[in-house]
Order: structure tokens, then C-alpha cells, then sequence
């Protein structure tokens, strides 16, 4: 791959998991400027497979195509089918995470700073962000 990322055990920030990965990003906010926030679409058939080390940011999947296989196993989830299109994962900061993926897709990731969701949840909720804990979430059909 020859891409630059975290070393091994080494916390992996919003965008390098896209260093880890054999294929491209169609697009991504890198070296936008957004603060709290990144997003990249990935559209790509190869297998790969990624035992991330421990992410610092939430991060959200919008599945438009989603992929031909998907196994995926986070805090409380074991996914050994893809989801139906147009349905939401929610991979909260911290969680150990295996993924395994093959075939043609059309995903959204986005990378939310904890700090973000939790000034989003007291300033538009009311929400103590001292309470607030974000859950991991699998397969939401919108």
C-alpha cells in the first residue's frame, strides 16, 4: 500500500482506517478544515479485512449499496450479512471492531468527535453531555 497510519495498538484518528484499507476513498473531507467532523464515500469491490486499534471517534455508516459480504463485530454486534440499503451502523469511539468486506458498495462513513456529539446533545436536546453515552447501533432501516 506504502500509505503512512498509526502503529500498531496506537489510536487511530478519523481518517487513517482509509490508510489501512487496499482501496481508494471517491471522496472525503480530508484537508477541508471541518472540525468534530470528517466524511469519505467508498465505492470498491476487493476483500479486505481490518482489526482497527482503538478509534478516538464515533463512527457512522450510511449503506446506499451496501456490500456483496459483510462480516462485522463490535460491542454487542455480530454481523455476518450485509444490511438492506439505506440503513445506519453506529460504531461508538472505543470499541474494538473486526470488519471483513467484499464486493461492489456505496457507503458514507462519517467520524464524529465525542466532544462534538456531546455539545450537539446539551445545546439541541438539553442533554447533560456527563450522562450521555453513545450506543452502538446496527442495521437502523430508514
Amino acid at each position: 500500500m506504502g500509505k503512512e497510519g498509526p502503529g500498531r495498538g496506537e489510536p487511530i484518528g478519523p481518517l487513517d482506517w482509509l490508510r489501512l484499507v487496499p482501496h481508494e476513498a471517491d471522496a472525503s473531507s480530508d484537508r477541508l478544515g471541518w472540525v468534530g467532523l470528517e466524511a469519505a464515500s467508498c465505492r470498491a469491490g476487493p476483500v479486505f479485512e481490518c482489526t482497527p486499534s482503538v478509534r478516538i471517534h464515533h463512527r457512522l455508516f450510511l449503506f446506499t449499496r451496501p456490500p456483496e459480504e459483510l462480516d462485522l463485530r463490535y460491542e454487542g454486534v455480530k454481523r455476518h450479512r450485509p444490511p438492506a440499503a439505506g440503513s445506519v451502523s453506529l460504531l461508538p469511539a472505543g470499541s474494538p471492531a473486526q470488519v471483513r468486506s467484499s464486493g461492489c458498495k456505496d457507503e458514507l462513513h462519517l467520524f464524529l468527535e465525542p466532544g462534538l456529539v456531546s455539545r450537539v446533545a446539551a445545546e439541541a436536546f438539553n442533554l447533560d453531555p456527563a450522562w450521555l453515552t453513545v450506543p452502538a447501533l446496527d442495521g437502523l432501516d430508514l
